[in-house]
């Protein structure tokens, strides 16, 4: 017979159930378990894609130190590029930009004034 558990038991006593009910209960659910053996996961087989079994047998095991050389070296010319433009921008002329926003501040003030004549 299988096994019922004390509240699985307790709850068809709750829901109405009685003793021999449970049991006849208990004894159907066996016999169905026995019937249907467990079949393990059924084995799929899918045809390999050929893209993916091309590259497997084409380069089985990547070359890393020549993908970290290739990164350090452009990890280094990035660097070198961040730098270049961080020195154009320190040395670059910024006089133009600065009389501009003090000819916009002065225009700025005289229309303020202006404004409480």
């Amino acid at each position: 017979m299988a096994k019922v558990g004390l509240k699985e038991t307790l709850a068809l006593l709750a829901a109405g159930y009685k003793k021999k009910d449970i049991e006849a209960l208990a004894a159907i659910d066996e016999d169905s378990q026995q019937e249907q053996p467990v079949d393990p996961a059924p084995e799929i087989k899918k045809d390999p894609d050929p893209e993916i079994e091309q590259a497997q047998s084409k380069d089985p095991d990547p070359d890393y130190k020549q993908l970290y050389e290739d990164l350090l070296k452009k990890n280094q010319e990035t660097e070198a590029k961040v730098t270049k433009l961080q020195q154009d921008n320190v040395h670059e002329d910024s006089a133009p930009a600065a009389a501009a926003a003090k000819v916009k501040e002065s225009e700025a003030l005289t229309d303020l004034v202006r404004s409480f004549m």
